[in-house]
């Protein structure tokens, strides 16, 4: 365990903890994005601690946008590794990005069709709900072992 430098006061906001990652777990936010850049890339990752930030050329920012961009869009962490190395062929076919977007695409598609289908199911057990006590409630019953 890596000890907690103190100034010798007892006041408790005299200790302040040192250790590498303590900022990162004090702040808040969403730090998936950084995550999601240490996991798609390879070992060294890009940035070098200054003080306490970290800085970054426009190529690792580029990088960045990029994966942020791809998450929006909901690919996984996989795919988005396999986007970035495909990125970084410039003269291939991009018959592989674009296989790679079209599945993404059919995965979509299926999960909006099930959200659908939920959304009518929950529509069609609200409207035949009676309005009464709970004993009758249709959606009760219907979410109840038969």
């Amino acid at each position: 365990m890596h000890p907690i430098a103190t100034t010798g006061s007892s006041n408790a906001e005299a200790a302040y903890d040192w250790r590498p990652g303590a900022r990162d777990r004090r702040q808040s936010g969403d730090r998936s994005l950084l995550r999601a850049n240490r996991a798609a890339s390879n070992p060294g990752a890009p940035g070098q601690w200054r003080i306490s930030y970290r800085s970054y050329d426009s190529a690792d920012l580029g990088r960045l946008s990029f994966i942020r961009r791809a998450r929006d869009l909901g690919f996984t962490l996989d795919q988005i590794r396999l986007l970035l190395e495909l990125a970084e062929q410039r003269d291939r076919d991009c018959g592989d990005v674009d296989a790679l977007a079209r599945e993404h695409l059919a995965d979509v598609e299926r999960k909006i069709a099930d959200l659908s289908a939920l959304r009518r199911e929950l529509l069609d057990l609200i409207e035949s709900c009676r309005r009464g006590k709970v004993e009758e409630c249709r959606i009760i019953e219907a979410l109840s072992p038969a």
